[in-house]
């Protein structure tokens, strides 16, 4: 794996932020960064990479910032106007996860509340909590003995997996109440290779819902997908209100309720 004999050795003047905005674009752009290309929905076919690619990160960031200053880098309005691609997004929360965990202690608490949707947060965090105000794909892969609450994950155009009329996916969802006349599908990836740890999610969002050509509404669901064979060991738990709507589906797929959520996580 190669490494980057000029890391970023000087503080700018405008403090901490800046300086971990620099070497986080120092690092990303590097020519010598092993290969790193996301795919929303084949995001399987690249874990590899995406493992690889936190080695890289982990290995040659700075290793003194403190918590605190990982989490006002997370929550800056200052990226929102820089990643423009999920791509560039899933490579910030492999960045991120790699400076928290480098620094977290067993036990400690993390709160990470971002302006924009995040790919990869959580990576590989162990024996500790984590607090998002906002998560997208695939969090907390590779986590041990954690808890990972989420107050809102966003879902784009990107996740689209499936668009029919309605009635073509009732026999799928067998006792799901269809109330629109199309029906479209988000493939929603939480966190692969978890060891007993638990994912609580209190809200699922979409981003730029349209209304399918030829129908007068559509309805869209959030596809949950989590590696079901190690549901008893790895939870996932939605709020009350999201999992009440479609009861039998969610239960089908081990997804649980979640009785405390509902209220906010991040103010």
């Amino acid at each position: 794996m190669a490494s980057i004999d000029n890391k970023v050795t000087e503080k700018p003047k405008n403090g901490r932020l800046e300086e971990i905005i620099s070497d986080f674009y120092k690092l990303t752009n590097n020519e010598s960064a092993p290969a790193f290309n996301y795919n929303t929905l084949n995001y399987l076919n690249n874990k590899s990479e995406a493992e690889e690619y936190y080695r890289y990160l982990h290995k040659n960031l700075n290793a003194d910032y403190s918590l605190s200053d990982i989490e006002e880098f997370a929550g800056s309005a200052e990226l929102d106007k820089l990643l423009d691609d999920e791509e560039k997004r899933s490579k910030l929360g492999l960045f991120i996860s790699a400076a928290v965990n480098q620094v977290i202690k067993n036990g400690e608490k993390v709160s990470i509340n971002p302006k924009i949707p995040i790919n990869y947060l959580c990576y590989k965090l162990k024996d500790a909590e984590a607090h998002l105000g906002l998560g997208s794909n695939l969090i907390g892969c590779y986590t041990e003995n954690s808890k990972i609450y989420i107050d809102n994950v966003l879902v784009t155009g990107k996740n689209i997996a499936a668009k029919a009329p309605s009635e073509v996916f009732y026999s799928v969802f067998d006792g799901y109440v269809m109330s629109s006349n199309a029906m479209v599908l988000y493939h929603l990836g939480l966190g692969y290779d978890r060891k007993n740890s638990k994912i609580y999610i209190r809200d699922i969002y979409y981003q730029h819902p349209v209304t399918e050509p030829g129908y007068k509404s559509a309805e869209y669901i959030a596809v949950i997908d989590y590696d079901m064979k190690k549901k008893n060991e790895n939870q996932v738990f939605l709020s009350k209100n999201f999992y009440n709507q479609h009861p039998l589906r969610l239960r089908m797929n081990g997804i649980k309720k979640w009785k405390d959520g509902g209220s906010k996580i991040i103010s």
